[in-house]
């Protein structure tokens, strides 16, 4: 079994939320846009971005394709290489990854290419996102 490791950005701002999900990425997408919609997502920050820009200020990218098992780690690793993203992380957590700050970077080079990450740490609109290496980009 697989997963998707995704990104929904609010493009005026580039502040994203990071996911995975092992179900059919364009059913979650569906999923975050009915939140969003009737104003219940529990990301406050994505909810208040989508209340100030609306839903087609909205981008929904996949990532990232994994198997299962490497799936929390490799949404950790994209949070982490993602300069405004709005998930939440528990004090534990974030201690937790400042530790590993040192080998998040190294560990997201060799799964997806030192250009890949330097350009997914650049691009609020997750452009360069659109070939990953683990088969190819899902469409929404």
């Amino acid at each position: 079994m697989t997963a998707t490791v995704y990104r929904v950005t609010c493009i005026p701002t580039g502040a994203s939320y990071i996911g995975s999900t092992s179900q059919a990425v364009t059913r979650r997408f569906n999923e975050h846009r009915s939140r969003l919609a009737t104003g219940i997502h529990e990301n406050r920050g994505l909810q208040e971005a989508y209340d100030l820009h609306g839903a087609d200020a909205f981008e929904y990218v996949a990532l990232l394709v994994v198997p299962e098992e490497d799936r929390a780690q490799a949404e950790q690793d994209c949070i982490h290489a993602s300069p405004g993203a709005l998930n939440v992380v528990s004090p534990v957590a974030r201690s937790e990854a400042q530790r590993r700050a040192d080998r998040v970077d190294a560990r997201v080079k060799a799964l997806l290419g030192v250009d890949w990450l330097r350009k997914l740490r650049t691009s609020p609109t997750g452009q360069a996102a659109q070939e990953p290496p683990t088969g190819g980009m899902i469409e929404p």
